[in-house]
Order: structure tokens, then sequence, then C-alpha cells
């Protein structure tokens, strides 16, 4: 297990340096935000001055169709946009780490170019958490907890869908089964990128904790600024290294492209066909 960790921590830092080589691949997340920032603001803004909100609020306890189908309007628009963008940074990794260059335009149009694969998936994955919602509002303690299990299932075994729905020519039920086979491949790695990135908040959260004392120390503007500034950079950095993780995953785990970007040899150890279980795939 301590050698996955440290082909993690490997994999990681390798990822922070194709980002630095290619930064225009945070505009995505960027793009992303505000996206879902304009969706929010498309369905508040409206139902605000219609007075549906306190409605909705009022009656929250009652079954309402028009709650849910604004609520799944919701959900839907917002999964929509976060994997559209989400499919336009992997595209461009990968470009990347196939060893071209990329642009902003390149990753939309590739993104473009999968819209109706797109659209459905975020039908699937709205529809999924809309229900996982529904069933956590109502739900006892137990049951929240199994909820909330059951929802950390699902991303699990969805955690390749977005570079199996760009890079390949299957079913969305197809894909979900093909993104387990991958997670049931490399789970390993998974967990350990999801420990070294957690590390890497945590020291993330301290350092902004301590900048924001000395910026508030020198101006209370000062230290608005850094807090809002800094956590807002260190997220989009996060996102878009997660980004170019996962692609060089998925590259190594399912067609084992060559690039050398990444060290040939932590990759190849890192998929070795594990003895575990295979998870019913």
């Amino acid at each position: 297990m301590f050698d996955r960790f440290a082909r993690s921590w490997q994999l990681t830092k390798q990822s922070f340096a194709v980002l630095s080589k290619n930064p225009v691949l945070m505009v995505f997340p960027c793009l992303s935000a505000l996206a879902t920032l304009l969706v929010i603001a498309s369905f508040v803004v409206p139902l605000f001055k219609a007075g549906a909100l306190n409605s909705m609020a009022e009656h929250h306890g009652q079954v309402q169709p028009l709650y849910y189908v604004v609520m799944f309007a919701f959900y839907y628009c917002c999964y929509f946009v976060q994997i559209f963008f989400n499919c336009a940074l992997m595209a461009s990794a990968n470009m990347v780490l196939c060893g071209g260059k990329t642009t902003l335009q390149d990753g939309i149009g590739l993104a473009f170019s999968r819209l109706g694969r797109i659209a459905a998936w975020a039908l699937i994955a709205s529809t999924v958490g809309l229900i996982l919602r529904t069933l956590q509002e109502r739900a006892g303690m137990v049951g929240k907890i199994i909820i909330a299990l059951l929802g950390a299932a699902w991303s699990i075994l969805t955690y390749f869908i977005v570079p199996v729905v760009m890079f390949e020519d299957e079913g969305l039920f197809d894909g979900i089964k093909r993104s387990g086979q991958l997670v049931a491949k490399t789970w390993g790695e998974g967990l350990a990128n999801g420990v070294t990135l957690s590390a890497l908040n945590l020291l993330a959260f301290a350092l902004w904790v301590i900048g924001g004392i000395v910026a508030f120390m020198l101006h209370p503007l000062v230290g608005v600024l850094w807090a809002i500034g800094y956590l807002c950079l260190w997220m989009i950095v996060v996102a878009t290294v997660e980004g170019i993780f996962r692609v060089a995953l998925y590259r190594y785990a399912w067609i084992g492209a060559k690039t050398d970007l990444f060290d040939q040899n932590l990759i190849e150890n890192a998929f070795v066909q594990k003895p575990s279980k295979k998870f019913g795939f």
C-alpha cells in the first residue's frame, strides 16, 4: 500500500507539472463555475420574482409536482454544464498527454462533438442525483447514512465515465460498466490519489488561514480579497489537476498509451493487474 501512495504522490506532482506547462487547462473549471452560477441565477431569479420560492418552502413537506419538475430541470442543467466542461478539460488534457498542444477552442470543440452523449449522461446523472436527494430528505438517520453510502458508491462506479463518454463509442449503460471495470483495476491508485489530494488540501487550508491572518493585519479589505482569491484559485487548480490525473489513469489503464510527460515506471507499476476481486465485471 505504501508503494501505491508513493506512486500516487509522484503522479500528482507530475500532474501539477503538466498544468504548469499548460495553464490554459485551468480555464475550463472557471467556465464550468461561471456557467453553473448562471444556471443558478436563471432558476432563482425568475422563481423569486414569481413568488414560487416562498410557495415551495411553505409546502416543502407536501408532494408538489412543480417542485420536482423544477428541481429536476435545475439538476439537469447543472450536471450538463459541469459534465460538458469536464469533457472539454479531459479532451484537452488528453491532447497534451499525446504530446501535442491544446487551446480553449480545441477542448470546447471536442466536447461539442460529444454533445448528444453528454446530454444523455447528464440525464442519467441528474435523475440519480435527484432520487438520492429525495430519499435522503425523507429518510431517518440510519437511512441518510445508507443513502450517503449509495451515493458514494455511485460516484466511485462512475469515476471514469467522463473519459469513457469522450473517448469510447459505448452506450451509456455499457459505459458505466466500463467505468466500473477501470475502477476495479485502479482502485488502489485512485484511493491513494484521494488521500494525496486531501493532504494537499489540508496544507493549502493552513496556508489560507495563515495568509488570511497576515492579510487582515495589513487591511480588512486585503484579507477579504486574499480569502476569496486564494480559495477560488486553489479550487480551480485542484479541479484541473484531478482532471489531468484522471485522464492519465484512464489512458494507461485502458489503452496503454505512452507519453513523455509522465514517468513510465510509475505508470506501468500503477496498472499491474491486482489479484483482488473483479467486482463482478
